[in-house]
């Protein structure tokens, strides 16, 4: 097996609620290998979300290490995480989290602009990333005026503009229509096998199951299994 791309040693974030301890993750060890395609499933509350809030340095562990390549982002100051999640990591929501007032390429085009990138670089990108998503001509349309499939698309666009190695998915398609899902779904298989890595967090992991090369299994903030569903 290659060297891990992405690894978790002994990392445990708990939290305090008043006077009660929330055990969000206990200790979990992970170690997943370059340009992999993982689904993390769970029930709610199993740590899902704090693993991957972790994994794109939104929240520090309360315990353990955390390395993705050469960053070890359990050791990053305030600056050094916002430069690893402009250059490592690209994040897509559920709820798209599109800002309204803009159209699609000025959604898409907002890491860019928060990077300093010249205007007319930007939106040329912005535009390409549109057409690989099957939107440009939807480019002018704001969040409104797109229907859901179209806002993840538009999500994934902007999540992918800064051609990171890794693309984090926290429920992608818990917004979504069953076709439509698929739809993403098929779309995320193609942004692996282009090369990069894709962790999902998913409540649905039969949505995956054909594409997902891994499976890793929370439950009460613990690895209860960790699966390859078929080799790359």
């Amino acid at each position: 097996m290659p060297d891990p791309f992405i690894r978790f040693d002994d990392v445990a974030r708990t939290y305090q609620r008043g006077s009660s301890t929330v055990h969000a993750l206990r200790g979990v060890d992970l170690a997943l290998p370059p340009h992999s395609f993982t689904a993390v499933v769970g029930r709610s509350g199993s740590g899902k979300s704090t693993l991957m809030h972790l994994l794109a340095a939104m929240e520090r562990p309360t315990r353990g290490q955390i390395t993705v390549g050469e960053w070890t982002v359990t050791d990053l100051d305030r600056d050094a995480r916002a430069r690893y999640r402009r250059e490592v990591v690209g994040m897509i929501f559920q709820r798209f989290n599109l800002v309204a007032s803009m159209d699609a390429v000025g959604n898409v085009e907002l890491p860019l602009v928060l990077a300093g990138v010249d205007a007319r670089e930007r939106r040329q990108r912005a535009e390409a990333m549109l057409e690989q998503v099957g939107l440009s001509d939807r480019r002018t349309h704001r969040p409104d005026e797109l229907s859901g499939g179209e806002q993840q698309r538009v999500a994934i666009a902007r999540a992918l503009i800064h051609d990171p190695p890794l693309l984090l998915a926290d429920e992608p398609t818990g917004n979504l229509d069953s076709q439509t899902a698929a739809e993403i779904v098929g779309l995320l298989r193609q942004i692996h096998d282009a090369g990069r890595s894709v962790l999902v967090v998913t409540h649905n992991l039969s949505e995956f199951e054909h594409v997902a090369e891994r499976v890793v299994r929370l439950s009460d903030g613990a690895v209860v299994e960790d699966r390859l569903l078929y080799a790359a």
